[in-house]
C-alpha cells in the first residue's frame, strides 16, 4: 500500500469530518422530531460512509478520530425550518466534497470522494429540498416519501440511472 502524503492524510480526515458533521446534523433533528424522512435514511447512508471512510483509515494504518460532532446541536422548531437548515448544510458539504475529490491523488481517495459527492448531489439535495416542500409534517413526514402529500397517489419510479429521476402514478388496479 501507497503511504499517503500528509495532504491526503489531511484530506481524509476533512471528508470523514463531513460524514460526521452529515450523520450528527440527521441525529439531532430525528431527537428533535422523531424518526421523519429524509433524515432517518441519510443518517443510516452517512454511517455507511463513516464507515467507508474508516476502512480507509484502517488499510492506511491511521488512526481513526473520534467524532467531534457528537454533542448537541441547535435543532429548529419545526420540521421545515430542519429542512432548510440541512439544505444549506448540505450544499456546503457537497462544495468541499467537490474540492476533496479535484485534490485527491490515489485512486481510493477519489473513489471514497467520490462516493460521497455523488451521494450529496444525486440523493441528499433532492430529498431536503423536497423535504422543505411537503406540507403533512405531522406523524413522521409524509407517506410515500418526503414530497408526497397526503392526497397523491402512490407513485412507482421510472428511473433508468440513478441520475435519472421521473416519478410517475402508479395506475389504480
Amino acid at each position: 500500500m501507497p503511504l499517503l502524503s500528509p495532504r491526503d492524510v489531511e484530506a481524509i480526515h476533512s471528508a470523514l469530518d463531513l460524514a460526521y458533521q452529515g450523520w450528527a446534523s440527521c441525529d439531532q433533528v430525528i431527537r428533535r422530531h422523531g424518526e421523519v424522512r429524509p433524515f432517518s435514511r441519510i443518517r443510516e447512508a452517512e454511517r455507511r460512509h463513516i464507515h467507508e471512510l474508516w476502512r480507509l483509515f484502517i488499510v492506511h494504518g491511521l488512526p481513526i478520530p473520534t467524532n467531534p460532532r457528537a454533542v448537541l446541536m441547535p435543532v429548529p422548531d419545526s420540521l421545515p425550518e430542519a429542512c432548510g437548515m440541512a439544505l444549506e448544510q448540505e450544499r456546503t458539504r457537497l462544495r468541499r466534497c467537490r474540492q476533496l475529490l479535484a485534490a485527491a491523488e490515489g485512486q481510493q481517495l477519489r473513489t471514497a470522494f467520490r462516493s460521497l459527492a455523488e451521494a450529496s448531489e444525486a440523493r441528499y439535495l433532492p430529498a431536503y429540498e423536497r423535504c422543505g416542500q411537503c406540507r403533512n409534517t405531522q406523524a413522521g413526514g409524509c407517506p410515500d416519501g418526503p414530497s408526497r402529500p397526503a392526497s397523491a397517489p402512490p407513485r412507482r419510479c421510472l428511473a433508468r440511472t440513478h441520475q435519472d429521476w421521473q416519478w410517475a402514478a402508479t395506475p389504480e388496479r
